[in-house]
């Protein structure tokens, strides 16, 4: 009897401090939260933000919070939509190092987006990108002429460093096309997978990048070099080509020599804006 009286004495008040957090919860002002972030990201990065709502997240991993209908607007003008953000504080340990880490799952047009930030300095984020739709990346804006079409799936671990963004990249790519410059026809891909670091002395360095498709079969290592801006990077790429008889003429008449067996071996160089074939 003595033991069930301080279960029940104890019981009693945890329920209490239970349900006073609950309600701290659910009645947080949370549209004065929103407008405050949205004054502070402007402020800090001249990122404008925008939300059609704020609210709390329960989950198994914490409580967080969950906005609606998010537009990010950059700098240069660009947005970021995003039909769901959920945040919530992230299990690392570099929150005993003053570094504290926000576990986020975004979701939108572009795809799903679910790793830690973790503010370090300038920051840094790990995790995972799904079914990202190639079509919505700017890829004509790294390369002029270059764009795809397919669904890609990415493992990332990228910071903030003094050259730019550093760390490294894996990812696989099903079903789609890519649309190379100098190529007037989209060439269709079945897979594309490859590994690339980011930083030190390379903007990019391609450790393996493979693709296999009906029309062709290609290998790309090397890298690109560092450069006060993206257009004069120079580039020093080995690309393998094994083709099909359909696209050789097309390959061909791109510059590329084609063997007899239908393989090419050649050197890009050049710089991004302006890129020649060895």
């Amino acid at each position: 009897m003595a033991g069930s009286r301080w279960v029940r004495f104890g019981a009693i008040p945890a329920a209490g401090f239970t349900l006073t957090l609950f309600f701290i919860f659910v009645g947080f002002p949370y549209t004065q939260l929103a407008d405050y972030l949205a004054t502070r990201l402007g402020q800090q990065s001249g990122v404008s933000l925008a939300m059609v709502s704020l609210g709390p997240s329960l989950a198994l991993q914490g409580p967080g919070l969950e906005a609606t209908g998010v537009t990010l607007r950059l700098a240069s003008g660009d947005e970021i939509e995003l039909d769901r953000a959920r945040v919530r504080p992230a299990w690392s340990l570099s929150w005993f190092r003053g570094a504290p880490a926000v576990h986020a799952v975004l979701t939108g047009p572009l795809g799903e987006a679910d790793g830690v930030f973790t503010l370090n300095g300038a920051g840094s984020w790990q995790g995972e990108l799904h079914q990202v739709d190639l079509a919505e990346l700017p890829l004509s804006d790294l390369w002029p002429g270059l764009d795809a079409e397919g669904l890609v799936d990415a493992s990332l671990d990228l910071r903030l460093g003094d050259q730019g963004v550093e760390g490294w990249a894996a990812f696989e790519a099903f079903e789609g096309s890519l649309i190379l410059p100098d190529i007037p026809v989209a060439v269709p891909f079945t897979r594309i997978e490859g590994a690339l670091a980011l930083g030190g002395e390379s903007i990019l360095k391609v450790d393996s990048l493979h693709l296999d498709g009906p029309l062709l079969r290609a290998d790309v290592t090397g890298h690109i070099a560092q450069a006060s801006n993206l257009a004069s990077a120079a580039l020093n790429l080995l690309v393998e080509i094994d083709s099909e008889p359909g696209i050789r003429p097309l390959l061909e008449s791109a510059g590329l020599r084609i063997g007899r067996d239908g393989k090419a071996r050649l050197r890009l160089g050049g710089t991004l804006e302006s890129p020649t074939l060895r």
